[in-house]
């Protein structure tokens, strides 16, 4: 965990020098989550299965203020993408290889407010909604998504719950 506090200190002058950018452009450059990838930042709470480290919170919380020490909308985006590591690792295995096995290094964002509505289709669901703000999409490649869950199409919803789904299923409204 040290180790990764040092390697986030080491790049905080680089987001610094970003951050007015970073304001301008209302989303962290694709230049700043790629430094945080390279030096492996996103993996804190990963699965090791997945090239993940399973450290805890605890460092989580150290690494995104040497982030934030840079930039603070720096380190809120990592903050939120690193820590969606650990809510995939909850999701069933197949689900976490569809994120991880191609790209150990997917990020995902999320909008946890069940407003869109899951249908169930043949292999899954279909979703529609309009979601909350979601800080990190920018960046991600996954989205978790809370929704109400329909037993049948045309039916009142029953049941709550998070689908996982690939950003390009997804429209972003800015």
């Amino acid at each position: 965990p040290e180790d990764l506090v040092a390697r986030a200190c080491a790049l905080a002058p680089r987001f610094r020098e970003r951050q007015a950018k970073t304001e301008a452009d209302r989303k962290v450059s694709q230049e700043s989550i790629e430094e945080c990838r390279r030096a492996d930042l996103f993996r804190i709470l990963q699965p090791k299965r997945y090239g993940g480290f399973e450290y805890g919170f605890d460092t989580l919380v150290d690494v995104a203020a040497a982030v934030a020490s840079g930039c603070d909308s720096t380190g809120w985006v990592f903050a939120v993408n690193a820590q969606q590591r650990w809510i995939v690792g909850m999701f069933p295995e197949q689900a976490q290889d569809e994120v991880w096995n191609d790209d150990e290094t997917s990020l995902t964002s999320s909008s946890f407010h069940p407003s869109g509505l899951a249908i169930p289709i043949d292999g899954g669901y279909r979703l529609s909604g309009k979601w909350m703000y979601c800080s990190g999409v920018d960046n991600a490649h996954w989205m978790i998504l809370g929704v109400r869950i329909a037993p049948a199409p045309g039916a009142d919803a029953t049941d709550q719950g998070y689908m996982l789904v690939p950003k390009e299923s997804v429209a972003i409204d800015d």
